[in-house]
């Protein structure tokens, strides 16, 4: 009587705290590995330019909007100087014609449209050469370094975001239904403290022969449908390449 009083304990305790439970029966469930993926950002110049200076480096982690490296920038200033000494010659013009001459004042004011959009756009110029990350994540790698040359669309750094990650697995057509769309499930490596939790967020509609590398011939042989799985809690320690095991109830 003790042993199953304790036994509830434990269970009704696995409840309560939320973490993960494996089943201990004696008819083994099936269980399926899957690779641990994270989305990846290129983060690339959008200005050609040289490299004035690198911020981060390898394995550094970093915020959304944290400026990654800039630019040389001295050209672009002076850009802004000139347009903004050409607007102030078009208000100064728009000001000797104002009404004393119709078509003149309309020129003016178009050629003050034109100084303004010249200034906005060499401000814009001059915001671009702050590369910022557009994700917080870990760096990856820096492309680059201090004196380097990069045109528009050249990678400057990678960033893989940790916030999110997720394992896929291809489990058989006979197992499919122990497994639905939306189920919370638990995954398990056994060098992380804690087992994580995640969330299925994408059954495949269409069957396939499971993708090499498979285990066996025999699961190379069978038709498999594709499961996502979004981590959703104990997850920090994670990192993408990981195995984690999922096993079905």
């Amino acid at each position: 009587m003790a042993k199953k009083h304790l036994l509830l304990l434990l269970f009704l305790m696995s409840i309560v705290l939320g973490g993960c439970a494996f089943s201990s029966s004696k008819n083994t469930p099936p269980s399926f590995d899957g690779i641990a993926e994270a989305d990846q950002y290129e983060v690339k110049a959008e200005i050609p330019g040289k490299v004035n200076d690198v911020y981060v480096k390898e394995g550094d982690e970093v915020k959304k909007g944290q400026t990654l490296a800039t630019l040389d920038d001295s050209l672009l200033k002076n850009q802004l100087e000139a347009a903004r000494a050409n607007l102030e010659l078009a208000r100064l013009k728009y000001e000797q014609v104002a009404g004393k001459d119709q078509n003149l004042e309309k020129q003016a004011k178009t050629g003050i449209k034109l100084a303004q959009t010249q200034v906005d756009l060499a401000k814009l110029q001059l915001v671009k050469t702050k590369i910022q990350a557009p994700v917080s994540g870990v760096v990856l790698y820096p492309s680059v370094k201090p004196g380097d040359y990069v045109n528009p669309g050249s990678t400057v750094a990678a960033i893989v975001d940790l916030n999110k990650i997720y394992v896929k697995y291809y489990i058989p057509e006979k197992y499919l239904n122990r497994i639905k769309l939306g189920d919370t499930v638990c995954v398990k490596n056994e060098n992380l403290k804690m087992a994580p939790t995640g969330k299925v967020v994408y059954i495949s509609p269409k069957g396939e022969f499971t993708p090499k590398p498979a285990e066996t011939r025999e699961a190379q042989s069978e038709i498999s449908y594709l499961v996502k799985v979004e981590l959703t809690k104990d997850f920090q320690d994670v990192r993408p390449g990981m195995l984690l095991t999922l096993t079905l109830p």
